[in-house]
């Protein structure tokens, strides 16, 4: 089992989740730290990837237009990128320089790669993007950090823009080896649904979002998250 994670956002707790034995502990640590390099993130990616499930978030949740201006935030090795029609205007952030590297090598000026610390600095200029992603991220922040991303993703979009996030999650009725394979998740602030909600909502007044179940090649519960900003000045 692994460390317990908990969060206050509505006074819920995440289930608890125990400290490994020693030897798998150092296995899933050894994994984790595999994961930093570009080359093995990427191949980790397009095994578990599925195309009924990539055309989901394309179509029914990024839904990039010729004028969208796109703000990647924790772009990793730029698959997102790789998915968005060749017209999108597309910056991406993370703070892992070997990503950024690769992104660079993968599609030269085809994207503004940035290596940035996104709990702590700023990006882009006010009011200058349409979406938002954030794929994978909030589960690897605490809630200060989390709040801080959100709000500067909120002042990085104009006024009806669009944040989106893809976040691994536990949810009442989830099968129990995705509760499991979720668990070992090498983000330490995995929340439950409504924690996530909670989160999102104190910055973006208007969400909606989807629970995904099973939807890639491993046992994984996705949760999705669309928040609209409206014309009110940033916070």
């Amino acid at each position: 089992m692994f460390e317990h994670i908990n969060t206050a956002m509505t006074g819920s707790k995440s289930p608890q989740i125990t400290t490994p034995p020693s030897s798998g502990n150092r296995l899933i640590k050894i994994v984790w730290r595999m994961l930093e390099f570009g080359w093995v993130y990427r191949l980790f990616r397009a095994f578990a990837a599925d195309d009924s499930f990539t055309n989901h978030l394309i179509e029914d949740w990024y839904r990039v237009e010729p004028s969208t201006r796109v703000l990647d935030l924790g772009c990793g090795t730029g698959d997102t990128l790789q998915l968005l029609p060749t017209f999108a205007s597309y910056e991406g952030h993370d703070i892992n320089p070997d990503y950024i590297r690769l992104c660079r090598e993968r599609f030269g000026e085809r994207g503004n790669f940035i290596q940035t610390d996104l709990s702590s600095d700023q990006f882009g200029a006010a009011g200058q993007f349409d979406l938002a992603l954030l794929v994978g991220v909030l589960h690897h922040l605490d809630d200060e950090a989390c709040l801080h991303l959100l709000r500067n993703a909120r002042r990085a979009l104009r006024p009806g823009g669009r944040l989106v996030t893809l976040d691994g999650v536990f949810h009442s009725g989830q099968r129990p080896l995705s509760r499991f394979v979720v668990s070992l998740d090498r983000g330490r602030h995995v929340r439950r649904e409504e924690n996530y909600l909670a989160l999102v909502g104190q910055i973006f007044p208007k969400i909606r979002h989807e629970v995904c179940e099973g939807r890639i090649r491993i046992p994984y519960s996705h949760i999705l998250i669309e928040a609209v900003c409206d014309d009110a000045p940033a916070i």
